[in-house]
């Protein structure tokens, strides 16, 4: 079962473990560095952090939204092995809890589907032009 824990209820002992045991270890989401580059951030995590995902939140016009910090490249989910039905579930899980801006996936998370024909309406943003489509996840249609 997929939760959400905002930044006060995260057990970062186990935050932690789960990063530093996982097939897609990225310095970008260590505590320290969100905590840096973000000040405001939640993470997703999957039962007993078998798998967590880090979200920037950015408030703007008084609307909460998703949104990668300035200077960090790339997020994502982290477990022991990736997983497409299990970032496919983390996926739907942010679509329909959070309004998404813009969400960069690390390298090493796959998906069912591409991310370049995943559409969300859960914006009022317009759609950017993706660099390589591939693991960015954007607001409103595709080009």
């Amino acid at each position: 079962m997929i939760r959400r824990l905002k930044y006060n209820e995260i057990d970062f002992d186990k935050y932690t473990h789960c990063l530093e045991n996982s097939e897609q270890k990225n310095g970008y989401a260590r505590k320290e560095v969100l905590d840096q580059l973000s000040g405001n951030w939640h993470i997703l995590v999957k039962d007993d952090y078998q798998a967590v995902m880090p979200i920037h939140i950015k408030r703007k016009m008084g609307i909460d939204f998703v949104h990668m910090p300035l200077f960090c490249q790339q997020l994502g989910i982290f477990s022991k092995t990736d997983d497409p039905g299990i970032n496919g579930a983390f996926l739907n899980f942010l679509k329909k809890k959070y309004k998404v801006f813009l969400y960069s996936f690390n390298d090493r998370n796959r998906f069912d589907d591409d991310l370049e024909n995943v559409k969300t309406t859960s914006s009022p943003f317009p759609t950017m032009p993706s660099l390589d489509g591939k693991n960015i996840l954007r607001a409103g249609n595709p080009p």
